[in-house]
């Protein structure tokens, strides 16, 4: 699976997904074993209110 280049005409699927977890500078990770189903892990930061 290419999670850089969609292909055109299929939507951004999890292409769209990483580009916008990474604009936010979150981390994403598909964790798919054989014969089980899938997980997507998504880490976005987050800010405290009063904090820089």
């Amino acid at each position: 699976m290419n999670l850089t280049d969609p292909r055109p005409g299929e939507g951004s699927g999890l292409a769209g997904l990483v580009e916008r977890v990474r604009a936010v500078d979150g981390t994403l990770d598909v964790v798919s074993p054989a014969g089980a189903g899938t997980r997507v892990d998504v880490l976005l930061p987050t800010v405290v209110p009063g904090e820089k």
